[in-house]
């Protein structure tokens, strides 16, 4: 039980501390030209639909489909903002932004990212997915810490097996990539 307190008094003041730094920093020029392209697609795509809509809706629908349920960031920029953000601060990592709620003001005059204070540590008194990466990439033993919010049972199997699949490819299933990916990425040089 204390190395949970411990963990919760270390991360707290670790992330307070990156919050009150990145908050109101300039988008990083990667992410700033990524964002800066689809601003301008979307320009572009209402423009069409305002000049067919007394025509047709076709051009609407096609709008309103591009974005899904996220007009500018979505999944990958994230990534692109948390490695980008990773290489400004380098005492920092991924895990330590991602633990944070962060926005990112797209307005062409500030382009900037914002943080509104951090994820939750617990729900329903178990720790969450972004907390569990945080105490396992600074060492804390995971199984002293209270239960994962997000964990598998035998009958998850066929479902974790698909999902690896998906996306490391056919050759692969849980247990492989398990024991493969266990103490990190081998190097061979020929």
């Amino acid at each position: 039980m204390s190395e949970i307190v411990d963990f919760e008094e270390e991360i707290m003041g670790i992330l307070s501390s990156i919050e009150s730094k990145i908050d109101g920093t300039p988008i990083p020029l990667k992410l700033k030209s990524i964002i800066e392209i689809k601003l301008d697609a979307i320009e572009t795509s209402e423009k069409r639909v305002e000049d067919s809509i007394g025509t047709h809706l076709s051009w609407g629908f096609y709008h309103n489909k591009m974005f899904g349920n996220e007009r500018i960031m979505n999944g990958p920029l994230w990534e692109v903002l948390y490695k980008e953000l990773e290489i400004m601060y380098p005492q920092w990592s991924v895990s330590h932004f991602h633990a944070l709620n962060i926005t990112v003001d797209v307005d062409p005059m500030k382009m900037s990212i914002r943080t509104c204070g951090l994820k939750p540590m617990f729900v329903d008194g178990k720790t969450t997915p972004e907390y569990i990466a945080l105490a396992h990439e600074m060492g804390y033993n995971l199984h002293q810490l209270k239960q994962p919010l997000i964990a598998f049972s035998i009958e998850d199997l066929p479902e974790i097996d698909a999902m690896i699949k998906h996306i490391f490819g056919h050759e692969h299933d849980l247990f492989t990539l398990i024991n493969a990916h266990t103490h990190g990425f081998d190097v061979v040089l020929s």
